[in-house]
């Protein structure tokens, strides 16, 4: 894919950013079809923005003292527009985005949930893993999905499973969970447009 072809991808994290390190990997080897063009976090001490820099990408925080959600929102679009982001993925991004900011970025705005949604829904981090094992479901994994107003709704785009084995903990399950979320963002970004409708 020629340059000129590439999409241009933005990054809402508010963690470590574990899962953005395969995809930096990938993308400093020319194996995908985008360009990350920035990283926004809402922590200034936030690791993923930290990386982002070591790896010369736009890495920026947008603080949200004395705003509200909106209005928050609006300065993240931006930031986006003005670095020309056409998709928008949240890694770990502890913020729930408000209506207009789904609106405006619908259908280019993916979030991924650390279980085979919609089971084990609404939940956060370690809750994800303790539900999945206090259910005892056989297996677990990931779900890539559009985001919409409603938490962890919106079109499942790709989901990943593995296996939870006798004497998993919850550490242990998110473990295995966080490298299927990472194959998951690589397996969308090699060809993006195979899973989204984004204009040449």
């Amino acid at each position: 894919m020629s340059e000129s072809k590439k999409i241009s991808v933005g990054i809402l994290g508010s963690t470590r950013g574990s899962a953005l390190r395969p995809i930096v990997d990938a993308w400093q080897q020319g194996e995908l079809g985008v360009d990350l063009s920035v990283v926004i976090s809402n922590r200034k001490s936030a690791g993923i923005l930290e990386y982002a820099r070591e790896q010369g990408i736009p890495a920026i925080r947008v603080s949200a003292k004395d705003r509200d959600r909106e209005e928050f929102d609006r300065e993240v679009s931006n930031q986006l527009r003005q670095h020309g982001v056409q998709i928008v993925l949240m890694i770990g991004y502890m913020r729930i985005v408000s209506p207009p900011f789904v609106e405006e970025w619908r259908g280019r705005l993916l979030n991924i949930h650390p279980s085979l949604l919609p089971r084990h829904g609404g939940l956060m981090d370690l809750d994800v893993h303790r539900s999945v094992l206090e259910a005892g479901d056989a297996e677990s994994g990931c779900t890539l999905h559009l985001a919409e107003e409603e938490v962890d709704a919106g079109r499942i785009v790709l989901q990943k499973t593995c296996p939870v084995v006798p004497g998993e903990t919850p550490e242990s399950l998110k473990a295995k969970v966080q490298e299927l979320e990472a194959e998951s963002f690589l397996e969308l970004l090699r060809n993006p447009r195979e899973f989204l409708d984004i204009a040449e």
